[in-house]
């Protein structure tokens, strides 16, 4: 769902100036609460709108009081926006659940997109009485309109129990194909015994999206618990023929949860799927089976160079849990190969085999590879199974790296071991770090010299005599929560250096065209399997647009030499939930030296939106995923910045590892 744009309003005067300022207090983190509340009763509501947004992602609860009053503003924008922030602010108090509550009841007389985020922001909120309100309104609701489907679709966040399945239950059955998906994902997001009876009635349903929910709740655990494994048995089987493949991935994913041998020639049978998720979906399953059929299966698959890598890997990941000695044995032939992919490969699954296991050898081994990324995965792996001194001379070795992610491999490796680690190597570590465009090894110090606080050696102290305060945010957040922050308490709050003139040029050449003229950006992804073509979104999120557009245009996504093939794949691609990129290390670790504020929106993770990838809060940098279905659980968290307008089967086929062919913004 996204919001419904109001008539434009003019922009002129000293509104895009404002908006500026806004937009720079959001990326400060520091809002003039004062000036703000004064801009919330501002003529032009495009002010308004903007000036309680900045409120609520700031999370200034100072402003409670005046998003609550907006609440009631003359425009329909606002005070959905208002209802947006104050989910955001987070605050529980007796005040903000009924001013909530007030707009989702109104919200059928006056426009349900209130009462949707009103909705949104109970639940986000989470306490027993807002959940309360929820269930209240789903159950007296005359109609499902935005708001009463929002409240459904929200109750997901709710706590298990008969009263909600009463409530959600009969509106899987409502004639509207919305209505019942909401229902269904209500009671299919959490998972939990209780919903499995009322769900297994949509298996068959019309709707191939509310079939894969169905077939996703339909795990042992919980189906076991109430008696209905002779219906969820055959169910799940049937739907491996399904004509859609996100059912065939959710069927595939549940049925190995049984762990009966005898789906496993069924099982076997999806790897020669159409879809390349649905053949990723089917080795994971065969590694949960187990058995002899699955380890020839996979073996075979593992092994066949007619197979893109992706699934390849897929399945021998699977095969090192069934025939761990088999998978050594191709980890190894892999690990002598020039392709970087197969080592990094090779690597991994020798990592995850038990240690009893003789990949020792080839983990030390791969630990000295000249390529990093193979590297740091091989030496966290051998740095695990082998303390010997030759062990610690490697670790300390490869502090001398030039790869960041190599450092902060070594780092943690040594802190591991209590006498592996002393201060002064840590406090050379950091010196070091603090040069990298990237924070990995100064993070991986930070958490090294916490651990070694907490053993009695005075870190802390060492650590703020030395050296200055950071001007990454990432850096300074991990300070305080393993040192303290009495040694930087008095450093500048500030997480961005931009001048007022950047912010004011974002708001003129992005914000002011999209909000006037539904301007939208559009960049092309080619693929193997055709082009994706993404409609970017500069009216909710205009700095991250901004860094998207920037890095796009740049080159950043190719890498500095365009015939690397490290530089372009999709690095995660997890079946009927997300295709990632935006790495081009190619390894997953990557970004470009820099972290970005979140800017979380009203827009909806549903089918094919583009959301900006995390490790936290205002984390964001250069990764980027899309969504292969609806993840409403995602809203709120996530920046949105952009949605697939063409090409959107073109990303359901595509896989993990496979390449980018070129990224650029087009016209």
């Amino acid at each position: 769902m996204l919001p419904a744009p109001e008539a434009p309003a003019a922009l002129d005067g000293a509104v895009p100036s404002i908006l500026g300022v806004l937009l720079r207090m959001e990326d400060r983190r520091a809002l003039d609460s004062a000036q703000v509340a004064t801009w919330l009763h501002h003529p032009n509501r495009v002010v308004r709108r903007h000036a309680v947004l900045a409120a609520g992602r700031v999370r200034d609860r100072r402003m409670v009081p005046s998003a609550i009053a907006a609440l009631a503003d003359p425009s329909s924008s606002v005070r959905a926006e208002a209802a947006f922030a104050l989910g955001l602010m987070g605050d529980t108090s007796a005040a903000v659940v009924r001013a909530l509550t007030q707009m989702l009841t109104a919200s059928a007389d006056a426009d349900p997109r209130e009462g949707a985020e009103a909705a949104a922001s109970l639940a986000r909120l989470g306490t027993p009485a807002a959940f309360d309100v929820l269930l209240t309104h789903v159950t007296a609701a005359a109609g499902m309109d935005a708001g009463a489907g929002e409240a459904l679709l929200q109750l997901w966040r709710a706590p298990r129990s008969l009263r909600l399945v009463e409530a959600v239950r009969p509106h899987l059955a409502a004639p509207d194909r919305t209505v019942r998906w909401n229902a269904a994902y209500a009671l299919a997001r959490p998972g939990g015994a209780v919903a499995a009876p009322a769900l297994i009635t949509l298996a068959n349903d019309e709707d191939p999206e509310i079939r894969a929910l169905v077939m996703r709740a339909l795990r042992a655990a919980a189906v076991d618990s109430v008696q209905l494994r002779a219906q969820a048995l055959p169910t799940l089987r049937a739907a491996l023929a399904d004509a859609h493949a996100h059912v065939r991935i959710n069927a595939l994913v549940s049925l190995a949860t049984f762990r009966d041998a005898g789906d496993a020639a069924a099982i076997a049978e999806r790897l020669g799927d159409a879809n390349g998720n649905v053949r990723v979906a089917a080795a994971q399953a065969l590694g949960e089976l187990g058995g002899a059929l699955s380890a020839q299966r996979l073996l075979a698959t593992a092994t066949s160079d007619t197979i893109p890598i992706g699934i390849r890997a897929t399945a021998l990941a699977a095969l090192a849990r069934v025939d761990p000695t088999a998978a050594l044995d191709i980890a190894r032939g892999w690990a002598r190969t020039a392709d970087w992919l197969h080592r990094l490969h090779a690597a991994r699954t020798a990592a995850a085999l038990p240690g009893s296991l003789s990949a020792d050898d080839m983990l030390r081994e791969q630990a000295r590879d000249a390529d990093p990324r193979i590297a740091v995965v091989a030496l966290r792996a051998a740095a695990v199974r082998d303390s010997s001194a030759g062990m610690q001379a490697l670790l300390i070795e490869r502090l001398a790296s030039s790869d960041a992610a190599l450092r902060a491999a070594a780092v943690s490796a040594l802190a591991r071991n209590p006498h592996g680690a002393g201060l002064a190597l840590l406090m050379e570590a950091y010196e070091r770090a603090r040069h990298d465009s990237v924070p990995a090894a100064a993070l991986a110090v930070v958490d090294a010299l916490g651990a070694l606080q907490s053993t009695g050696v005075p870190a802390a102290r060492a650590f703020f005599l030395r050296f200055p305060p950071s001007h990454d945010a990432r850096i300074r957040r991990r300070v305080t929560e393993r040192l303290g922050d009495s040694g930087w308490a008095d450093a500048p709050a500030t997480a961005s250096e931009r001048s007022d003139s950047f912010y004011v040029e974002v708001v003129r050449t992005l914000l002011v065209p999209a909000l006037t003229a539904d301007f939208r950006p559009r960049v092309a992804i080619g693929t193997r399997h055709g082009e994706i073509v993404l409609a970017l979104a500069p009216d909710h999120a205009p700095l991250t647009v901004h860094n998207f557009l920037t890095l796009v245009n740049s080159g950043y996504y190719r890498g500095d030499d365009e015939a690397d093939s490290s530089a372009t794949r999709w690095h995660r691609v997890v079946p009927n939930f997300v295709l990632q990129d935006g790495d081009p290390r190619g390894d997953g670790t990557g970004n470009p030296g820099y972290a970005i504020r979140d800017e979380l929106n009203r827009l909806r993770y549903g089918r094919g939106v583009l959301g900006m990838a995390l490790s936290g809060p205002d984390t964001g940098g250069g990764q980027y995923f899309i969504t292969h279905a609806p993840q409403p659980h995602l809203d709120g968290g996530y920046t949105i910045f952009g949605r697939v307008v063409a090409g959107m089967a073109a990303a359901d086929s595509v896989v993990q590892d496979d390449t980018i062919l070129y990224i650029r913004e087009v016209r």
